[in-house]
């Protein structure tokens, strides 16, 4: 009997690591996604204790320019909300309005190359396929700087996001691209200071 658990035991860890190297033969190549893109999106945020706040609007990133921005309107809440980040590092600034009126601005004071949106990828790992909205996705999970993300893209174009989650301690974020396209050279309408944010009180990045 000893002998059969042994050859048992034997035998479910071929199994698992036959079922491992089975996986990683089928992975997929890694995704390679433009870091200039102008996407529509809805989006849904989450942390503990709240409710969910769902909405939509655009990202557009102008990678190669220093210059991305999220402008998102979350409406399913008692009463509209409004969700905007202007990375201006071309400027060596960052604007902030998180409000419901768009009257308060925050403006961050940062240096150097804005960070780019999809470096996660660098350590990436194929965990498989899903079925979202009616397309199947090969999904890609990495976890850097206490971030957990996850990325969706199709399994026949693997440069178009289909949807990203982030999670962090106490927040889910959600962003589902409605349309996504490569574009280095976005609208600059998109990147022009609000008028709200003009002559806003500086502070260190990082602080509120």
């Amino acid at each position: 009997r000893i002998a059969a658990s042994r050859t048992s035991c034997k035998m479910s860890a071929f199994l698992v690591l036959l079922a491992a190297a089975a996986v990683l033969a089928q992975a997929p190549k890694k995704p390679v996604i433009s870091e200039n893109f102008e996407a529509r999106v809805n989006v849904q945020f989450s942390n503990h204790d709240g409710r969910p706040l769902a909405g939509d609007g655009v990202w557009v990133v102008a990678y190669n320019k220093n210059m991305g921005v999220e402008d998102y309107h979350l409406h399913n809440g008692p009463f509209p909300l409004y969700a905007f980040t202007l990375q201006r590092f071309d400027l060596g600034s960052v604007y902030e309005i998180d409000n419901r009126n768009r009257h308060e601005c925050r403006q961050r004071v940062v240096s150097g190359h804005m960070p780019s949106t999809w470096s996660f990828l660098s350590n990436a790992s194929y965990v498989g396929r899903d079925i979202f909205h009616d397309t199947s996705v090969d999904l890609w999970d990495a976890t850097v700087g206490g971030v957990n993300f996850r990325l969706g893209v199709r399994d026949t174009e693997s440069w178009r996001p289909i949807f990203l989650e982030r999670r962090s301690p106490g927040f889910v974020s959600s962003v589902e691209f409605a349309v996504f396209a490569n574009n280095t050279s976005p609208d600059p309408k998109y990147f022009a200071i609000p008028t709200e944010c003009q002559g806003a009180t500086q502070i260190p990045y990082g602080k509120l």
